[in-house]
């Protein structure tokens, strides 16, 4: 994991608390192409929030350009965590 990551300075005029801590926390996750795939209740517990906090701003942050979801899913059919594309 990396010690530290760069942030757009335009995301704290665009977004609120929540959505900053969403990005923050998926940024801090991802790889060289945008991509990580931490769970819910892994990005709700670092944010300090409920899920259902964090339902309705990561689909914020969805509508706002900056993520993008694919679901993923296990060889039994049932699903795992989401796979996110951050925009740099």
């Amino acid at each position: 994991m990396r010690r530290y990551i760069l942030l757009d300075s335009k995301i704290f005029s665009c977004l609120n608390p929540y959505e900053i801590a969403l990005y923050t926390i998926l940024s801090k996750y991802k790889n060289a192409k945008g991509d990580c795939f931490p769970s819910r209740r892994t990005l709700s517990e670092k944010g300090g929030f409920s899920i259902s906090t964090y339902t309705k701003y990561i689909k914020e942050l969805i509508k706002k350009g900056l993520i993008k979801v694919k679901a993923r899913w296990r060889a039994n059919g049932s699903q795992t965590s989401n796979l996110f594309s951050v925009a740099n």
